[in-house]
């Protein structure tokens, strides 16, 4: 069911007042796909600011989720189901379901979204790969496991690429910090990556 779209439910979800606005204006609909026409990642996913200062970016397909059908529960992620095949920047809320990380693995797998070859988890990551983690991880809701899942690696990979000791030549999108567990948090953005710089342009 869809919610009700106040202020209070939109900043329960980490959104400004006028996000719903700014999200629906950069969507073109057809009779299929919604395709999102503004900031992607390197992947395709759309991406869009929050709105609020210091909530960062969301995924634009995360986000039509969040306006159509409620929050998204912990430890799910929004996975596309196109007709003929999925459009990653589409935001139809028809074409988007819940899954677990175990799900959207198996599910890449049977439509080829899977990692192979150079992207298999007994090969390297692509450089592109590598910035696009650590991109979704400073966005935040996403855990190491899940990453692993979604690109077909073990957890300690992701965990080595996210504290520097793999692929340390490749700079986090924002500045970043470890806590006394050894866990990333991230603080001041770097002039390498400011999405919200552009996203709302």
């Amino acid at each position: 069911m869809q919610p009700k779209i106040t202020p209070e439910y939109l900043a329960s979800q980490g959104l400004s007042p006028t996000f719903p606005e700014r999200f629906w204006n950069k969507v073109q609909k057809t009779d299929g796909c919604w395709i999102w026409t503004a900031a992607a990642t390197i992947a395709g996913y759309g991406l869009i600011g929050r709105g609020k200062a210091g909530s960062g970016n969301i995924l634009a397909h995360v986000a039509s989720w969040i306006l159509n059908f409620g929050p998204v529960p912990n430890g799910y992620f929004v996975c596309h189901n196109c007709p003929g095949g999925d459009i990653v920047n589409c935001v139809n809320p028809s074409h988007l379901w819940l899954g677990t990380p175990k799900d959207n693995s198996q599910d890449m797998c049977k439509k080829g979204h899977s990692a192979r070859g150079e992207r298999s988890g007994s090969h390297k990551l692509t450089e592109a790969q590598v910035i696009e983690i650590k991109r979704l991880y400073a966005l935040g809701g996403i855990s190491h496991s899940q990453l692993a899942a979604r690109y077909g690696v073990c957890r300690a990979t992701i965990t080595l690429i996210l504290i520097g000791k793999n692929w340390s030549h490749i700079k986090t999108p924002v500045g970043q910090r470890t806590d006394r567990q050894g866990q990333l948090s991230f603080s001041q953005p770097s002039t390498e990556f400011q999405p919200t710089d552009t996203l709302d342009s």
